[in-house]
């Protein structure tokens, strides 16, 4: 018996981490301090073990490995009833964020550390740090993260899953365990998966030429009973740019889906495969009166002057479109109707008298969207330019610079807007009064 306890007491003396000295403490003494209520302490604390680099990394890792067990309450309690057991709890989730800040900041030198960030992916509370620290190793911990997408825990497969695209350095074998993820259980894995092989191979074409498979499995995912995993595989096979017949058959499928997300996403990938506006508009017309109603409308702002058949629809989402600040946050239709370009013109001209003060500025934004190809609206803008509302007013009066007409109509306009509440709407007035009349001192009022 006595043997078998030294030999136990040997392996867990040659399981404990490396524990070099800096500056005449341990890193196991300093990795504590990384929990110290005092924040001086604890900043120390990271000088320090940023100072070990890869030597100190075992200390991390060890930090990261924490768990709150189940002994630990009854422990708590019995501390009550006989104190000098002296039992503290350690809070495990503030180890793991505290190792993995570290190590975020060490880079590279920590990617020793990788396997035991990807499992803290597990943790809520923890995750996010673990994340940044993945990302600041780089591409020395994509085979860990990779290892995650099979991991038995889902949290730990959706955020490697997700991680994954993150990594410009992610090549083959990452399209290869995401192919294999394109299966897993989950509904929110299979749609991560599909995310992460649309946006590696939108970075790198040839990984896909390299595995057809990668293509199969994301047609697949076309049929799959979670919508949002179907919407996710529409918008990889837009970002994969291929249209063999496999992959236009499942979008042209997609169109007509039950679900407006998988419908909108199918058109938005068959626009940028192959610009068919005739089979994409009527699908994106049609969302314009659903909720996603704003994701059409950028939807369509991207086909530019293509969309000019949806200037009805849009149009009348631009009349009941609000938006806390207009001239900072456009309106999604107005964005539309900007790109559109001039065919929208006629009709905005004719918004610009809406009683309503809201909707003028709608309009106005589009016009902005527009630059020069709003020209024909510089008489009704210039009627703006009285308007009651002094927000109106300022933003004719950018609308006007942007388009660009005769400086001597606007620099009344645009010095007004110098005492605009909104200091971005001052800075823009005072950018085009710059440029209109260089002459003058113009000045942006402080805040």
């Amino acid at each position: 018996m006595l043997v078998l306890v030294f030999v136990l007491f040997g392996i867990a003396l040659l399981d404990q981490p490396a524990d070099p000295v800096f500056e005449g403490k341990l890193a196991s003494q300093w990795s504590h301090e990384l929990l110290n209520s005092n924040a001086a302490i604890r900043e120390k604390a990271e000088e320090a073990l940023k100072a070990f680099g890869e030597p100190g990394v075992p200390q991390l890792r060890a930090l990261l490995r924490r768990r709150n067990g189940p002994w630990e309450k009854p422990l708590l309690v019995l501390n009550r009833f006989v104190p000098f057991l002296n039992y503290s709890a350690v809070n495990a989730d503030a180890c793991r964020v505290a190792a993995a800040r570290v190590l975020g900041k060490l880079g590279g030198r920590g990617h020793a550390a990788a396997p035991d960030l990807v499992a803290g992916l597990r943790f809520e509370l923890s995750a996010a740090e673990s994340e940044r620290a993945l990302l600041s190793i780089g591409a020395a911990a994509i085979p860990a993260v990779e290892g995650g997408v099979s991991a038995r825990d889902v949290q730990v497969r959706f955020r490697s899953a997700r991680l994954l695209r993150e990594f410009h350095a992610a090549n083959q074998s990452s399209i290869r365990v995401l192919v294999d993820a394109t299966s897993d259980k989950f509904s929110r894995v299979r749609r991560e998966a599909a995310a992460s092989i649309g946006e590696i191979v939108a970075r790198n074409r040839n990984l896909i030429c390299d595995d057809r498979s990668a293509v199969e499995a994301i047609v697949a995912l076309g049929e799959d009973s979670a919508s949002e995993v179907r919407a996710g595989a529409m918008q990889c096979l837009g970002r994969i740019g291929i249209d063999n017949p496999q992959v236009m058959s499942s979008l042209r499928k997609g169109l007509c889906d039950d679900d407006v997300e998988v419908k909108l996403e199918s058109a938005k990938a068959l626009w940028a495969l192959c610009k068919l506006s005739e089979e994409v508009l009527p699908v994106l017309i049609s969302v314009l009166e659903t909720p996603e109603r704003w994701r059409a409308a950028y939807a369509l702002a991207e086909m530019g002057s293509s969309a000019a058949p949806a200037i009805p629809a849009l149009l009348k989402l631009l009349v009941e479109e609000r938006v806390p600040r207009p001239f900072r946050t456009p309106p999604s239709s107005a964005l539309a109707l900007g790109k559109i370009g001039a065919m929208a013109v006629p009709e905005l001209a004719r918004t610009l008298e809406n009683p309503d003060s809201g909707v003028r500025m709608n309009a106005l934004m589009a016009l902005n969207f527009m630059g020069a190809a709003g020209q024909t609206a510089v008489p009704n803008l210039i009627q703006l330019l009285e308007d009651k509302n002094a927000e109106i007013r300022h933003t004719t009066a950018l609308t006007l610079a942007t388009i660009g007409v005769e400086p001597s109509a606007i620099i009344a306009g645009l010095s007004d807007c110098l005492q605009a509440e909104d200091i971005y709407m001052r800075s823009a007035a005072a950018a085009h009064l710059r440029r209109i009349a260089p002459d003058q001192n113009w000045v942006v009022p402080a805040e």
